[in-house]
């Protein structure tokens, strides 16, 4: 008996070994909803709700995640302790980022340079002084952002890869989240480099893994992160598990994840996804 469930898993391991990142890939494709459905995403609006403990308070904030296809993306975070909303804003061309509680950090409180208009249609944000004002990013920093603009469901870099510019590597087979994964890296067509730790049995993304700065962006903690300066840590590797998927017209998304960061223990929670539904004029405001 031992020697037969030896041999099962020699199997099992030379299968997985077998595929290549091609096959892996398409494999992720059909779990998540398939070709046809992820090609008609047009937009997409996720509500989520963050949860964490920080200086012995509980708390429970709002990220909001809006893309137009190709055309415009939104992360935003409603206030933390009271404070107003940050957000980041990137267009083919412009981006901006901002967050209330720069002020009194000096300069323009990102760390980033400033100037520069608003996206067509936007408005400039309140406040007398550059520290209050959404900041301008520069070309490096928006090419490190262009994947945001892809809209092929969860995971959209994967989707499509080489045609937008993007590499992937298969690193073979590990085991994350007490589950058996392909270990597959994505370098994006900015420089960005991201682990995906997809299941060998259903192909959803069971863990992702990268860079302190790469991975918190995936929850809107950028412009507060830019304005606190440059962390030591930033190149720290870190990871996001998701724990469970729902359908939504067809198409499976993540929606509880979770996420450690230092004493941070951070809980995602969604609870709305809207697919090729108009998206309200706010969003693309700077407010």
């Amino acid at each position: 008996m031992k020697k037969l469930i030896s041999l099962l898993s020699l199997f099992i391991v030379v299968a997985c070994q077998a595929q290549t990142v091609d096959e892996v890939l398409a494999k992720f494709e059909n779990a998540v909803g398939g070709e046809d459905r992820l090609a008609a995403i047009r937009s997409l609006q996720i509500t989520s709700t963050l949860k964490f403990d920080m200086m012995n308070q509980n708390l429970s904030i709002t990220l909001n995640t809006i893309r137009d296809r190709n055309k415009f993306f939104r992360r935003q975070v409603s206030g933390v302790m009271g404070m107003g909303n940050s957000y980041t804003i990137l267009t083919k061309d412009e981006g901006y980022t901002y967050s209330p509680i720069a002020r009194g950090f000096g300069g323009n409180g990102f760390g980033g340079p400033g100037g520069g208009g608003p996206p067509r249609g936007a408005a400039p944000g309140g406040g007398g002084d550059n520290a209050n004002k959404p900041v301008a990013l520069d070309s490096l920093q928006r090419g490190n952002l262009a994947y945001e603009l892809e809209l092929e469901g969860p995971f959209a870099p994967l989707i499509n890869y080489a045609a937008k510019g993007h590499k992937v590597e298969l690193l073979g087979t590990a085991k994350a989240n007490k589950t058996d994964c392909y270990k597959v890296k994505l370098t994006t067509k900015g420089g960005q480099e991201m682990i995906y730790y997809i299941s060998t049995t259903d192909y959803l993304v069971v863990q992702t893994e990268g860079a302190v700065k790469v991975m918190l962006n995936e929850i809107g903690m950028t412009p507060i992160l830019n304005m606190m300066g440059s962390d030591p840590r930033a190149n720290q590797k870190i990871t996001m598990q998701y724990n469970e998927y729902k359908s939504f017209g067809g198409i499976k998304f993540p929606v509880k994840q979770r996420l450690q960061y230092s004493a941070l223990d951070m809980q995602i929670e969604t609870s709305d996804i809207k697919i090729n539904e108009p998206i309200d004029n706010k969003w693309y405001t700077m407010d």
